[in-house]
C-alpha cells in the first residue's frame, strides 16, 4: 500500500522546482539594462462602474479600503486595530450625489468619474504611505458655455472603533457613529471628530476655504463655493 503522506511530501519539491524554473526563465528573459516599469504602467483601464462587480481597493502598509458606489466615498476602511463603520461620506453637488459612472485602478490610487448636467467630476483617492490617513482630490469641470455657481459638499463620516482581537471577519461597531462629537478647527479649515469613550479621534483637513455645518453633532456637511 502506498503511503499517502509520502506522496504529499514528495509533491512539494516538484512544485518548488517548477516555480524556481519559472522564476529563472522570467529573470533570464529580461534584456540587459531593462528598467523596472513605473507603477503607472500597471494601472487598469477605465471601466464602467455598472459593469464592475467589485469596485477598486486601496492598500498601504498600514491598512486598506475599497471604493463604494459614489464618486468620492471609501468604505471597508481598516487600520488595524481600528476599523470604520459605513463609509467616509458621499460628494454632493447642490445637495445631490452624482451617480458614479467610471472607475480606474492604480497600484497607489483609485480614480472615479461622474457627471451632473454639464459638470464633469473626477476624483482621486489615495492612502498615505506611512500614516493612517486618506487623501482626496476633487476636480469639477464646467463643460457648459455659461458660467456656473454651485455648492460642493461632502456628508462626512468617521465612525471608527478599536478592536484588539479579530477573527476571520473584520469587526465594525454599528453604534460607533452615535458616540462621536464634532468640532470645527483651524478657522474652518479642519474638522475634528472625537469619541471620548475610547479616546479615538479623526480629523479632516481642507485645502480650500470651506463652510462646516454640524447637524446634531453627528451628520456633518462641508461645503465649498465654486464659480
Amino acid at each position: 500500500m502506498t503511503d499517502a503522506s509520502w506522496i504529499q511530501s514528495n509533491k512539494r519539491p516538484g512544485w518548488t522546482a517548477l516555480l524556481f524554473t519559472a522564476l529563472l526563465f522570467c529573470a533570464g528573459g529580461l534584456p540587459a539594462g531593462a528598467q523596472v516599469p513605473p507603477l503607472t504602467d500597471l494601472a487598469g483601464d477605465w471601466q464602467n462602474a455598472a459593469e464592475v462587480r467589485s469596485l477598486p481597493a486601496l492598500n498601504s502598509p498600514l491598512g486598506s479600503a475599497q471604493a463604494v458606489g459614489d464618486v468620492l466615498a471609501l468604505g471597508k476602511l481598516s487600520f488595524p486595530p481600528i476599523t470604520l463603520t459605513g463609509d467616509t461620506g458621499p460628494l454632493l453637488i447642490d445637495g445631490q450625489a452624482p451617480a458614479l459612472e467610471q472607475t480606474r485602478w492604480f497600484p497607489f490610487q483609485v480614480l472615479r468619474r461622474a457627471t451632473a448636467g454639464n459638470l464633469a467630476v473626477e476624483t482621486t483617492t489615495r492612502m498615505a504611505y506611512d500614516q493612517r490617513g486618506l487623501l482626496f482630490h476633487i476636480v469639477v469641470t464646467n463643460n457648459g458655455t455659461a458660467p456656473r455657481t454651485l455648492e460642493l459638499g461632502i456628508d462626512l463620516s468617521a465612525a471608527t472603533s478599536r478592536h484588539d482581537r479579530w477573527g476571520w471577519g473584520v469587526p465594525r461597531d454599528k453604534d460607533a457613529a452615535l458616540r462621536f462629537s464634532a468640532m470645527a478647527m483651524d478657522r474652518g479649515q479642519a474638522l475634528l471628530l472625537r469619541d471620548s469613550s475610547n479616546h479615538l479621534a479623526n480629523c479632516f483637513g481642507f485645502a480650500l476655504a470651506t463652510t462646516i455645518i454640524l447637524h446634531h453633532q453627528r451628520q456633518l456637511k462641508v461645503t465649498s463655493g465654486a464659480g
